[in-house]
């Protein structure tokens, strides 16, 4: 019995694994999220967003656009997106979903979390309901 043991416990856990890493709605065990990004501004702003395994491209947003993405937080609590922002001669980057942003995104009755972030010409403003905007950072 033994000599199966360790065999079995080893294809469990790359089951496991394989299952986690996935980032698809098939996957039961990771919380569902989307993260939005409005443009306030009152020209283009370029944005380009990215994960350590997701480049999600260069987008350029004129005045109102939104760009949003959804994704399966990892088991670990360490799921990371961030963008770099360009307005005219103006850029920064920051984590717009991190485990000190999750908190502040609003769960949808145990479902979903959503992020909003709103960019302007005085900074970045973050909400959980796409309402109660706070802002969070000005620009450098």
């Amino acid at each position: 019995m033994t000599r199966f043991f360790f065999p079995l416990v080893i294809l469990t856990l790359q089951l496991l694994f394989t299952s986690l890493s996935q980032q698809d709605d098939s996957n039961y065990f990771l919380e569902p999220a989307d993260v939005h990004v409005i443009n306030r501004l009152p020209s283009q702003l370029k944005i380009h967003c990215r994960s350590k395994g997701n480049d999600l491209g260069e987008r350029a947003l004129n005045k109102d656009q939104e760009f949003s993405w959804k994704f399966k937080t990892n088991i670990f609590g360490t799921t990371l997106y961030w963008c770099n922002f360009t307005w005219g001669a103006k850029f920064t980057s920051f984590d717009v979903f991190n485990k000190t942003v999750k908190p502040g995104c609003q769960d949808t009755i145990g479902i979903k979390m959503h992020c909003y972030w709103e960019v302007r010409s005085d900074g970045f403003y973050f909400s959980g309901n796409n309402k109660d905007y706070q802002r969070a950072c000005g620009w450098p």
